[in-house]
């Protein structure tokens, strides 16, 4: 019984290792991406309110 304790340990600790490697990766590569991504179309939309402005000045954009 202790020996297939610690080997779900062992696997258990390895699923967390993985998962936490994954997230790393994720907020490495993924989220300046995702930054990238979002502050390129903040951008694109402040400009567009600005040349819809007196069109949609009434609208929360």
């Amino acid at each position: 019984m202790p020996k297939y304790q610690t080997h779900d340990e062992k696997l258990i600790t390895k699923g967390q290792h993985a998962l936490v490697l994954s997230l790393k990766l994720i907020v490495k590569y993924l989220l300046p991406l995702y930054i990238k991504i979002v502050s390129l179309d903040g951008l694109k939309l402040l400009s567009m309110q600005k040349l819809m402005w007196p069109v949609f000045g009434n609208m929360n954009l």
